[in-house]
């Protein structure tokens, strides 16, 4: 049995032709399955694991980046794949990382049903399967618990497991979500850390620790999380249907 998500967004009358598009072309596939729209629940991560529960042969998402981090926690170790399906180009960048077309193009990758097991991410007890960042300015990072990560100048962490087009990560092919790691990324005008004319530092790690007594710490989706917060790689925790363009 396959389980629909639907984004609250998916309701806006723009999309209304969109989705009677999509649904058809599903109904066509022999894809057919069961709706949740977001919209009318309370407790998101209960209904995704009532319907695993039940039985669901995929849990697939409609609508923007958002929506995925408030399912794969439930998925992440189970034998289920997580399907995608973003609305229109551009609307969730993790899509296009994972070579999902949007709209009627994502139905037919559905149908294809290519998995690929996927490492996740966790900052305490929230999954995330692309990155996170904060302020690097005032906050200290302890790598594997044996070495640090400083500076007063100003400057933004990423931690990577999945890259994305909006991150411009200019060493881009150092960041495979099936390796088993974690990539902390410093983006400056400079090498804050060397002194040298880079624009990327990188990192690689499996858990740290990232400290700032002031400033938050924001996920993919725009959740923020209080610091000190501990970060460490779940290796192969999550079945997703790619597509064929995928940038791993």
């Amino acid at each position: 049995m396959h389980v629909y998500f639907y984004d609250p967004a998916v309701e806006s009358p723009k999309y209304s032709k969109l989705i009677a598009s999509i649904e058809t072309r599903i109904t066509d596939l022999g894809l057919n399955g069961k709706i949740i729209r977001l919209g009318v629940i309370k407790n998101i991560g209960e209904a995704a694991r009532s319907e695993i529960r039940r039985g669901a042969k995929t849990l697939i998402v409609i609508g923007g980046d958002e929506i995925i981090n408030k399912v794969i926690s439930n998925l992440a170790s189970t034998d289920v794949p997580l399907g995608i399906i973003p609305l229109v180009k551009g609307s969730n960048n993790i899509a296009g990382s994972l070579g999902i077309e949007s709209g009627l193009g994502a139905c037919d990758i559905l149908s294809a049903r290519r998995i690929e097991i996927l490492d996740l991410a966790k900052i305490n007890d929230i999954h995330f399967l692309s990155h996170l960042s904060f302020n690097l300015k005032g906050t200290s990072i302890t790598i594997e618990g044996k070495f640090s990560v400083e500076t007063k100048k100003d400057a933004r962490g990423y931690i990577v497991n999945l890259a994305t087009n909006e991150l411009q990560i200019s060493n881009y092919g150092q960041i495979d979500p099936q390796d088993g790691l974690l990539q902390l990324v410093i983006k400056a005008n400079k090498n804050v850390i060397f002194n040298k004319s880079y624009f990327d530092s990188i990192f690689t790690f499996k858990k740290l620790k990232i400290s700032n007594q002031k400033d938050s710490i924001q996920l993919d989706d725009g959740a923020e999380i209080s610091s000190p917060a501990n970060v460490k790689i779940i290796p192969r925790a999550l079945r997703v249907i790619v597509g064929k363009n995928r940038v791993f």
